[in-house]
């Protein structure tokens, strides 16, 4: 679902960037890669089947205690916080967390936070995402350690969000070698490595926004690629 929704998502770069043509040759391009595999597999059929999985049970809310998605996040968090099962409130607040994002993606000079923020909106926006579309995080990744901080601030910065990516990537090694299999189930069928995963992936979404609003110095250091 991810992969499907990269283009869709990343179109944004170009109608930030002007590039209408591009954005065009873009829609046109997902449309085909979409439909024409149904002329082999079902038809019209095989489309009806599409739309009632992307609509069904899969696509619901969420089961409690699935945060690795982000309506399945707010549906968890809600019912902890309240003891309710809120899935349209879950449903709201998720989509205005996607607009957020794309907002802040839209505002930036920096090419790594508008990825960063497009790269939520791709991996937590589908509920049928899992830990491995945690993957698409590379991008910005490798685009941050390009760049070189000006000041002191830009340096604990990239420390401070290295760090949580060190987390990402590496705790599906260490979790799994020091807690016991009877406690690896904490929340129905999430396992505390996904629990732990998502908690640094959540953190490090939150630390960016906060870098994105409060600190403007760190989009506009040296050696930062800024949209033009």
């Amino acid at each position: 679902m991810a992969l499907k929704l990269y283009p869709a998502v990343f179109g944004l770069v170009f109608l930030k960037e002007k590039k209408y043509r591009e954005l065009v040759r873009l829609i046109v391009y997902s449309l085909l890669l979409l439909l024409v595999p149904f002329a082999f597999f079902g038809g019209v059929e095989g489309i009806s089947a599409w739309i009632g999985n992307f609509f069904g049970p899969l696509q619901s809310a969420g089961d409690y205690g699935r945060i690795q998605y982000l309506r399945g996040a707010f549906y968890t968090l809600i019912r902890l916080l309240t003891g309710r099962e809120e899935a349209i409130w879950s449903t709201v607040l998720t989509v205005g967390g996607c607009l957020v994002w794309a907002w802040l993606a839209w505002r930036s000079r920096s090419k790594t936070h508008t990825v960063f923020f497009l790269t939520c909106i791709m991996v937590l926006f589908p509920t049928g995402a899992y830990r491995y579309t945690l993957a698409y995080f590379c991008i910005p990744l490798v685009m941050m350690l390009k760049e070189e901080p000006e000041e002191e601030s830009g340096h604990g910065f990239t420390a401070a969000v290295s760090a949580l990516y060190g987390m990402i990537f590496t705790v599906p090694v260490w979790w799994l070698a020091v807690i016991p299999m009877e406690r690896r189930y904490s929340l129905n069928i999430l396992t505390s490595v996904e629990i732990c995963l998502y908690l640094a992936i959540y953190v490090l979404i939150a630390v960016m926004m906060f870098a994105e609003l409060a600190w403007p110095g760190l989009k506009n250091r040296r050696g930062t690629e800024t949209w033009h």
